[in-house]
């Protein structure tokens, strides 16, 4: 390959070490994950760690690897590490690769962070996950007028079946594309980034590049169309592009489960919305997608639907039982394969015992204070009670001496009055129902008004 030099290298390199090695900043709090900064690859350009572990073993085509190395320009390898930092094809390259953003990353600028990464220490929904920050990065020769911030995350699988693995590319911030030596200029045109993967034998279906890879200006923020933080692939997440490893194949077809997690009320119905897309982000129509809670209250239940043009389909289901429930979707590609989405949460809680209509409290002309509530309707419930804080908030009490009993039923509300004669100036109230189990539900809180004095 060729190597760059310039006076100003060395320089500027140990400068930058001096300086330290400067903190980690999720540019936008987006997409990249936090964590994975136990490890730092010093300042430098074109440089790479030695062989790294990942802590569990993944399967890539066939061949199983448990280390890798960290390369500065944007991404990993297996076979051994890379200096290039003009990105080459994806599609015809020999090197055992997974890019997130292949480009002249240079940290030896004051104004750039460096590369962090981290082993054994981090997770993703309670997996083991290696992972690598490309956080605030400039590029060749030392520029931070611009600065990249990207992420590498791969997730062990092996609950699914040994050597599986997901990886995930985060991009919060590309106001780069291509460095100096790579035919940019300020950081721009020339040859510009890539992004993807290969196993390095040229069979297809063994390499990919995202669609804006080496087209000047596709991946830029700018670029509202097809910024790499505009868009997302198999995730809510805009940024995050997820690509499941599955039998040592990284499946061309993927399935996305939304929402994350919800939360209802009893006696309501909840829906779940399957996405099914190629990797390429295009969306597959008329493929048979299960649904199936998997735990919870409702554990067991499980749904079919067809995906729509835009490669959705639906789950729809009432919730009968307090409690959450874990529900994941799956389809069978067009290689036979099972393809399982990520799991969400959905909980039921019960319904509010008591549903109240008004909540006032009023200052007498004695001092005391009358609180007045009315109820629509009150299931299963015993009682009230009332309590007190001062104006300017802190502790509540109780006020009532025993528990206020109910008037209502599920049918029909009532009015209700109580006199607290212990209060005095401005106080804040709150209302609390209790149910016949002792379960209750507070309301407000109120202030009350004083009455204003006759003449």
């Amino acid at each position: 390959m060729l190597w760059k030099f310039t006076g100003k290298f060395i320089v500027v390199y140990f400068f930058a070490l001096l300086l330290g090695l400067g903190c980690l900043v999720n540019a936008n709090a987006g997409a990249v994950r936090s964590g994975f900064n136990d490890n730092t690859l010093a300042a430098n350009d074109d440089g790479s760690t030695g062989l790294v572990p990942l802590n569990f073993e993944i399967n890539f085509y066939g061949l199983t690897f448990d280390a890798l190395y960290v390369n500065n320009n944007g991404n990993v390898t297996f076979n051994a590490a890379l200096g290039n930092y003009t990105p080459f094809d994806l599609t015809s390259t020999a090197a055992q690769i997974i890019a997130p953003f292949f480009a002249d990353v240079d940290t030896t600028g004051v104004g750039s962070d460096v590369v962090t990464y981290s082993f054994g220490t981090g997770t993703v929904s309670g997996r083991d996950a290696f992972g690598v920050n490309w956080v605030n990065v400039g590029y060749y020769s030392g520029n931070t007028d611009k600065l990249n911030s990207f992420q590498l995350v791969i997730i062990d699988r092996s609950d699914i079946a040994p050597g599986d693995f997901d990886f995930e590319f985060n991009y919060d911030q590309i106001q780069w594309e291509a460095g100096d030596y790579s035919g940019g200029s300020g950081g721009l045109g020339g040859d510009s980034a890539r992004a993807g993967y290969s196993n390095g034998t040229g069979d297809p279906g063994t390499f990919f590049e995202i669609s804006g890879s080496a087209v000047n200006g596709a991946f830029l923020d700018s670029n509202s169309d097809t910024g790499l933080i505009h868009k997302s692939l198999n995730s809510e997440m805009l940024g995050r592009y997820v690509f499941q490893v599955r039998s040592g194949a990284v499946s061309e077809e993927l399935i996305n489960l939304t929402p994350a997690s919800a939360t209802n009320p009893l006696g309501s119905e909840h829906t779940v919305t399957a996405t099914v897309q190629d990797n390429n982000g295009n969306a597959l129509e008329g493929r048979e997608v299960t649904f199936n809670i998997v735990s919870g209250t409702h554990a067991g239940m499980t749904g079919t639907d067809e995906t729509d043009p835009n490669g959705e389909a639906t789950f729809t289901y009432t919730g009968t039982a307090a409690g959450a429930d874990v529900i994941e979707a799956s389809f069978i590609n067009s290689h036979g394969e099972t393809i399982t989405s990520n799991q969400v949460t959905k909980t039921w809680e019960e319904t509010t015992a008591v549903e109240l209509i008004s909540f006032k409290a009023r200052t007498n002309a004695d001092g005391g204070v009358t609180v007045t509530w009315e109820t629509a309707t009150e299931v299963d419930n015993a009682g009230f009670n009332v309590y007190r804080a001062g104006g300017n908030g802190g502790r509540y009490t109780r006020v009532n001496d025993k528990l206020i009993a109910a008037k209502g039923s599920a049918t029909s509300g009532a009015r209700y009055k109580f006199v607290d004669n212990s209060g005095g100036g401005k106080s804040c109230y709150l209302l609390e129902d209790v149910d016949s189990n002792g379960k209750s539900v507070s309301h407000g809180p109120v202030t009350n008004k004083a009455v204003r004095s006759r003449r």
